[in-house]
């Protein structure tokens, strides 16, 4: 998911840990409240430390509520967040600008740096050095918005979060699917990607293969 709440905007969010390879059969309300103060930290592999039984229902469990701690944080925090962020910076200003030389072809001129071109063409240099200026004082924007809003802190947790819930997705994944209907939930999940991946491939071909 990349991603929540009206945070002070001076302010920066707790990153208590949550492992939530610890804790069995937990309310969603509860945990989404304890989650709610930082990111989630999986230890080892969360298949290994379940024990025998409805390992499918624990592992789904988790996925769920890792999803729901990641689109929560999104929708609370990071979300306004960016916004805050995007307002004071403004939009990035473009790196490239077409031009058209004497014989009358257009070229696309990337600007990558305040190199100049060693070619006599109208307006090309004082073109480059205008979106060049206008790049770094975005950048410098960027910046200090991005120290005084405390954006490292909340990036890095919504990383952490979309960490937990595709971590917590393979491990469902690499369960063998106990059920149809197991397995039609992991046919939705893959086939919601823009293309199939080679690990969802293997986990389906082999459910298909046992249940067959």
């Amino acid at each position: 998911m990349q991603k929540a709440t009206g945070v002070n905007s001076d302010a920066t969010p707790e990153t208590s840990p949550v492992n939530i390879t610890n804790i069995s059969g937990p309310s969603r309300r509860a945990m989404l409240g304890f989650a709610g103060v930082g990111a989630i930290a999986l230890a080892a592999p969360i298949a290994a430390q379940l024990p025998q039984g409805n390992r499918w229902e624990t592992l789904r469990q988790r996925w769920e509520i890792a999803c729901e701690v990641a689109a929560d944080y999104y929708e609370r925090i990071y979300k306004p967040a960016r916004q805050r962020l995007e307002a004071f910076t403004g939009e990035s200003p473009p790196l490239h600008f077409n031009i058209t030389a004497k014989n009358g072809q257009t070229v696309r001129h990337e600007v990558h740096s305040r190199t100049r071109s060693p070619f006599s063409v109208p307006n090309w240099n004082e073109r480059h050095d205008e979106l060049a200026d206008a790049w770094d004082a975005w950048m410098k924007r960027s910046n200090e918005a991005e120290s005084r809003h405390g954006w490292q802190t909340i990036s890095a947790k919504m990383d952490d979060l979309d960490g937990c819930e595709y971590q917590t997705r393979n491990a469902m994944f690499n369960e063998p699917a106990p059920h149809a209907e197991a397995l039609a939930l992991k046919v939705q999940l893959a086939l919601g990607n823009d293309e199939l991946w080679d690990c969802d491939r293997a986990a389906l071909l082999a459910d298909a293969q046992r249940m067959a």
